[in-house]
């Protein structure tokens, strides 16, 4: 039977302010209407700065340049070059010697200052995460400028900006941490943070599972049913993950518990790519547990005893790999990745006089991520993220409930099982573009959609053809959101306090 009860969100949601104009007869001439209308969008601007917090994916860099007797240096070029990928932003320090790179993306980065008639500066090693606004100050000598003087300290790692308490795990520790494959996972290594063991979800700070929020790309994929999260990103497409577990400023309101948060990699001026494979299932799995068995569950337990079943085929594989790098080098910067998992269970059923019986459950998690950065000139910024993870199911497996491997049922009764099965498409996409307007303030334009539709119940399923990644995508193309899912778009001037 084929329902068409659909569940279609999108809790991407914050409210849109448009302006309207109207013919009428004003006794104000409209040049007078001038201030009140900029001084109207001033506000909404200001207003709209103050949400930005909630799609938190990059972290700051500031701070002041000084010469030997500390004295503020004006026109200061500051170069952060980011030492994974290769790229660089550069601006200058203005009339007080500060200087502000904003909107930067997570990682390992090294900075350099030149100033004429002084020695070039450089700061080897500063390390930026999630959310972070990280002082890098610097004192320039007098020298030549083929001179070079290297800080062998690293810059400071500690926001001293903020109450936030959070934990950041950076990619070069994604591969030493225990962890299962879903982002999720690595949440339990924080403090204050638990697996719930009764209702079943990731406890931060004692409250349930229900009461946190899941961002992915500064997206958030929080389920509406249960609070859990409603989609995943595999390791190799992330840079960073952060758990928020204290001080989370008002815009998390709905999230009494903690705020987990995944960053995308990027692009840059080198090329860098790998190939994956993973499995676990039956050749390194053990068998299932004993299970208690109840023929008469309304007696008093004297028939109860506890029942082996057999070892049934539970496979999983996923596999894949990314590369990333740039089309145009210093403007046009590219990084892809694709991470199927192909899970394949098959349980053996037994009947009361009848034959055996095979089911067999067939799970397709498609991962694919692509994301564009493009940066035509040095104080302009667009990114553009894609990430798509639809679940195709084709089968039911029902539960043992006789001795052994046998059903109560009939042979007859689980031949529908055999073809039900479900699609589930989700796409998670985003884009910003930042123009730095002076080296101490930024203008952004933001706005992301994730788009779920959840299935309820069960329906019947066609056979795997050759042809299954074109149906694939024509059967998700099919579908018909239940309402027009909102879209979140902000427009934010920041400058430097």
């Amino acid at each position: 039977m084929k329902t068409n009860s659909r569940f279609e969100r999108n809790a991407v949601y914050m409210p849109s302010v448009r302006f309207a104009t109207e013919r009428r007869r004003s006794a104000m001439p409209g040049w007078a209407r001038v201030p009140a209308l900029l001084s109207t969008v001033l506000a909404v601007l200001l207003f709209t700065a103050a949400m930005l917090s909630a799609q938190e994916r990059f972290g700051n860099f500031n701070g002041t340049v000084t010469d030997a007797t500390g004295a503020s240096m004006a026109g200061v070029n500051v170069t952060l070059t980011n030492k994974e990928n290769n790229r660089s932003l550069r601006t200058t320090t203005d009339a007080n010697g500060a200087y502000v790179f904003r909107q930067v993306e997570p990682g390992h980065y090294k900075f350099t200052f030149e100033s004429s008639g002084f020695a070039k500066q450089e700061i080897p090693e500063a390390l930026l995460s999630v959310g972070q606004e990280i002082k890098v100050d610097a004192n320039m000598q007098v020298g030549g400028t083929e001179q070079t003087i290297q800080v062998t300290e690293a810059a400071p790692l500690i926001d001293t900006t903020t109450v936030l308490k959070a934990t950041n795990i950076s990619a070069e520790e994604f591969e030493n941490l225990p962890k299962t494959r879903s982002f999720q996972s690595l949440a339990v290594l924080s403090p204050s943070v638990n697996a719930g063991t009764i209702e079943g979800g990731i406890q931060i700070n004692g409250a349930s599972g229900a009461e946190n929020q899941y961002f992915i790309d500064g997206v958030t994929t929080t389920s509406l049913i249960n609070g859990s999260s409603r989609e995943n990103a595999a390791f190799e497409f992330l840079q960073e993950v952060q758990v928020k577990t204290g001080g989370i400023d008002a815009e998390y309101g709905g999230s009494t518990g903690g705020v987990v948060s995944a960053v995308t990699r990027s692009g840059g001026n080198q090329f860098h790519g790998e190939a994956h494979y993973y499995y676990y299932g039956n050749a390194v799995g053990a068998g299932p547990v004993q299970r208690l068995l109840l023929l008469n569950p309304y007696s008093n337990g004297t028939d109860a005893r506890y029942v082996q079943d057999f070892k049934p085929q539970n496979d999983t594989h996923e596999f894949g790999g990314s590369l990333g790098g740039y089309l145009i080098k210093d403007k046009l910067f590219f990084f892809s990745s694709v991470s199927p998992q192909l899970q394949r269970r098959s349980n053996t059923y037994l009947f009361t006089g009848e034959a055996s019986d095979i089911v067999n459950q067939k799970t397709t998690a498609q991962q694919l991520f692509n994301k564009v950065t493009f940066t035509p000139i040095n104080a302009i910024r667009l990114n553009l993220s894609w990430l798509w993870t639809p679940t195709r199911v084709e089968g039911s497996l029902p539960a043992y409930d006789g001795e052994g491997n046998y059903l109560l049922s009939s042979r007859a009764s689980i031949q529908p099982n055999k073809t039900i099965g479900w699609t589930q498409p989700q796409n998670n996409y985003s884009g910003q573009f930042d123009w730095t307007v002076t080296p101490t303030s930024i203008l952004t334009v933001k706005g992301g959609r994730y788009w779920d539709n959840f299935p309820v119940g069960a329906f019947p399923i066609r056979p795997v053809l050759l042809s299954e990644p074109i149906r694939l995508w024509r059967e998700l193309r099919a579908f018909r959101p239940n309402y027009k899912a909102p879209r979140l778009a902000t427009l934010t001037l920041l400058a430097a306090r």
